[in-house]
């Protein structure tokens, strides 16, 4: 396996690194009398709370562009999170070869969705539709997602809508427009 840069290794090692120089630095100003060890733990108090913080808006971290350049396991791996931020658990990954069209399986709410994961530089046709479907039926799921880093073909968005596929593009996965579902009831 190639080694790959990993976002959460680094801001881990950011974090330790950081809480360590805080430690340093409050232990020597309490040891030369600069402040007293009330002071120190008033503030540390917030701490706790902006890590947790930042934890949870880590997602947010990601950029379009930061996406694009991902390997098709990287994608799968940024889909895992996204899903995981969206309600859905027991996500696994199918494995890489012969995978009957699902990169992804995750349940939410008593159902089964397979996800078809695509991250290309073009738009998506109606292949990723049709794997997504054969999917569904292969695995038994009640429901099956398409997620791509870019658009939808309008021939791709036909086939989806007639078979009850949902389509998450680009504009879905980074927030900028409601999701495909509530964009339909909304018609």
């Amino acid at each position: 396996m190639k080694y790959r840069f990993s976002y959460y290794i680094l801001r881990t090692a950011v974090v330790i690194l950081s809480c360590f120089l805080l430690f340093l630095v409050l232990q020597t100003l309490v040891l030369n009398h600069v402040i007293s060890p009330a002071v120190v733990l008033e503030l540390l108090v917030p701490v706790p709370v902006m890590f947790f913080l930042l934890s949870r808006l880590s997602l947010h971290a990601y950029r379009a562009a930061y996406v694009d350049g991902l390997s098709g396991e990287g994608f799968e791996e940024f889909l895992r999170h996204w899903f995981g931020r969206h309600g859905f658990h027991a996500i696994h990954t199918t494995k890489k070869t012969r995978d009957y069209g699902a990169d992804l399986i995750m349940k939410k709410h008593f159902h089964t969705y397979v996800v078809q994961a695509k991250r290309y530089d073009g738009n998506i046709g109606v292949h990723a539709i049709q794997e997504a479907m054969a999917a569904k039926a292969y695995y038994k799921a009640d429901k099956a997602i398409v997620v791509t880093n870019r658009y939808f073909t309008a021939s791709a968005c036909t086939l989806a809508s007639v078979n009850d596929v949902q389509l998450i593009d680009r504009e879905v996965l980074f927030g900028i427009k409601p999701t495909y579902q509530e964009e339909k009831s909304q018609r």
